[in-house]
Protein backbone atom coordinates (compact mmCIF):
# COMPACT_ATOMS: atom_id res chain seq x y z
CA UNK A 1 0.00 0.00 0.00
CA UNK A 2 1.46 3.05 -1.04
CA UNK A 3 1.17 6.42 1.14
CA UNK A 4 -1.34 8.22 -0.78
CA UNK A 5 -3.52 5.18 -0.18
CA UNK A 6 -3.21 5.77 3.17
CA UNK A 7 -4.30 9.82 2.81
CA UNK A 8 -7.03 8.38 1.07
CA UNK A 9 -7.96 6.14 3.84
CA UNK A 10 -7.68 9.23 6.34
CA UNK A 11 -9.75 11.55 4.67
CA UNK A 12 -12.73 8.67 3.64
CA UNK A 13 -12.38 7.54 6.81
CA UNK A 14 -11.76 3.77 6.15
CA UNK A 15 -10.77 1.31 8.76
CA UNK A 16 -7.09 -0.41 8.16
CA UNK A 17 -5.77 -3.42 9.36
CA UNK A 18 -1.99 -4.44 8.51
CA UNK A 19 -1.88 -8.52 8.31
CA UNK A 20 1.02 -9.98 8.77
CA UNK A 21 1.46 -12.25 5.78
CA UNK A 22 2.54 -14.74 7.78
CA UNK A 23 -0.48 -14.54 10.08
CA UNK A 24 -2.80 -14.53 6.62
CA UNK A 25 -0.72 -17.72 5.50
CA UNK A 26 -1.79 -19.32 8.84
CA UNK A 27 -5.30 -18.63 8.57
CA UNK A 28 -5.18 -19.91 4.70
CA UNK A 29 -3.42 -23.13 6.06
CA UNK A 30 -5.87 -23.63 8.62
CA UNK A 31 -9.16 -22.88 6.06
CA UNK A 32 -7.38 -25.84 3.93
CA UNK A 33 -6.64 -23.11 0.92
CA UNK A 34 -3.62 -23.75 -1.01
CA UNK A 35 -5.22 -21.93 -4.00
CA UNK A 36 -2.62 -19.85 -5.99
CA UNK A 37 -5.39 -17.69 -8.07
CA UNK A 38 -5.81 -13.71 -7.25
CA UNK A 39 -9.37 -14.32 -7.11
CA UNK A 40 -9.43 -17.31 -4.43
CA UNK A 41 -7.21 -15.39 -2.49
CA UNK A 42 -9.27 -11.97 -2.93
CA UNK A 43 -12.07 -14.48 -1.17
CA UNK A 44 -9.72 -15.70 1.34
CA UNK A 45 -8.45 -12.38 2.22
CA UNK A 46 -11.88 -11.41 2.86
CA UNK A 47 -13.02 -14.23 5.15
CA UNK A 48 -9.56 -13.45 6.83
CA UNK A 49 -10.94 -9.82 7.42
CA UNK A 50 -14.60 -11.06 8.74
CA UNK A 51 -12.42 -13.13 11.23
CA UNK A 52 -10.40 -10.61 12.72
CA UNK A 53 -12.95 -7.98 12.32
CA UNK A 54 -15.14 -10.36 14.89
CA UNK A 55 -12.11 -11.64 17.01
CA UNK A 56 -9.38 -8.71 17.36
CA UNK A 57 -11.43 -5.56 16.04
CA UNK A 58 -9.95 -3.52 12.85
CA UNK A 59 -7.86 -0.99 14.13
CA UNK A 60 -7.94 2.58 12.10
CA UNK A 61 -4.39 3.49 10.70
CA UNK A 62 -3.24 6.99 11.02
CA UNK A 63 -0.42 8.01 9.57
CA UNK A 64 0.14 11.86 9.85
CA UNK A 65 1.42 14.01 7.37
CA UNK A 66 4.74 14.67 9.32
CA UNK A 67 5.31 10.83 9.36
CA UNK A 68 4.68 10.55 5.67
CA UNK A 69 7.41 13.43 5.10
CA UNK A 70 9.36 11.74 7.27
CA UNK A 71 9.37 8.40 5.02
CA UNK A 72 9.52 10.27 2.17
CA UNK A 73 13.03 11.74 3.68
CA UNK A 74 14.14 8.68 4.41
CA UNK A 75 13.67 7.83 0.86
CA UNK A 76 15.75 10.14 -0.36
CA UNK A 77 18.75 9.63 2.18
CA UNK A 78 18.62 6.23 1.49
CA UNK A 79 18.79 6.92 -2.60
CA UNK A 80 21.58 9.51 -1.80
CA UNK A 81 23.26 7.10 0.28
CA UNK A 82 23.19 4.33 -2.24
CA UNK A 83 24.40 6.90 -5.04
CA UNK A 84 27.60 7.88 -2.57
CA UNK A 85 28.07 4.04 -2.55
CA UNK A 86 28.10 3.63 -6.26
CA UNK A 87 30.34 6.50 -7.02
CA UNK A 88 32.34 5.54 -4.75
CA UNK A 89 32.82 2.03 -6.14
CA UNK A 90 33.53 3.77 -9.80
CA UNK A 91 36.24 5.99 -8.44
CA UNK A 92 39.81 4.26 -9.44
CA UNK A 93 41.56 3.38 -6.72
CA UNK A 94 44.94 5.07 -5.73
CA UNK A 95 48.14 3.35 -5.00
CA UNK A 96 51.05 4.93 -3.22
CA UNK A 97 53.86 5.85 -5.07
CA UNK A 98 56.55 4.23 -2.51
CA UNK A 99 55.40 0.63 -3.35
Amino acid sequence: MCYSDVSVQQNGKIAVHRAHPNRAYAFAKACNHFAKTDKLDAKLLEKYVEFIAKNDGVKECMVSQKQEELKELRAIERSLSDMQTSAACRMPQEKPENI
